[in-house]
């Protein structure tokens, strides 16, 4: 009886110290292949990963049906620095990123509701809430880039509901 309750007593504990070796070592090895491959690997594996999400339980804004009538043109432009004056940017570096600022102004004196979409070689995504342009004609100051791009070809499109109203090419460089 002795030598079956040690033998129980051991069995449980080498089955409690292998699981929890296999779960370490599974650990380091997760991290050891995001360390190596981190940048890589954050690019292809989250929309693997990531659950599908229906429109009413997403972040993403689902664009809104256009409306009806005449639709106003934007214009979008990039600027170094907060000048709205200063001279578009259509070249950007990449350590410039964090400089540049989005403006939109509209062709009507009266508020219009937009949104901004990026797309380029990570794909096409909404950028940031929906905004609206100024009563009285200044342009709207619609932020600015906070994260590091790859280098490669953007385009900047103001949209209203689904409909593309103003857009800007640009490229981030080394």
């Amino acid at each position: 009886m002795k030598d079956s309750l040690k033998f129980i007593l051991r069995s449980f504990f080498a089955g409690c110290f292998g699981c929890l070796g296999a779960w370490f070592t599974t650990l380091a090895i997760v991290v050891l292949v995001a360390a190596l491959a981190g940048p890589t690997l954050m690019r292809v594996l989250p929309p693997l990963l990531l659950p599908v999400v229906s429109d009413q339980g997403s972040s993403r804004p689902t664009p809104q049906p256009t409306p009806e009538g005449q639709l106003p043109a934007l214009a979008v432009w990039l600027t170094l620095g907060q000048d709205m004056n200063a001279a578009p940017v259509t070249s950007i570096p990449k350590d410039q990123l964090p400089q540049v600022h989005v403006w939109v102004s509209s062709d009507q004196h009266r508020s219009v509701p937009f949104q901004l979409w990026l797309s380029g070689p990570m794909g096409n995504d909404y950028w940031g809430p929906e905004l609206n342009t100024s009563e009285s004609g200044e342009p709207t100051l619609a932020g600015q880039f906070a994260t590091a791009m790859l280098p490669g070809k953007y385009t900047l499109e103001a949209k209203i509901g689904d409909t593309v109203v103003g857009s800007q090419a640009f490229t981030v460089t080394e």
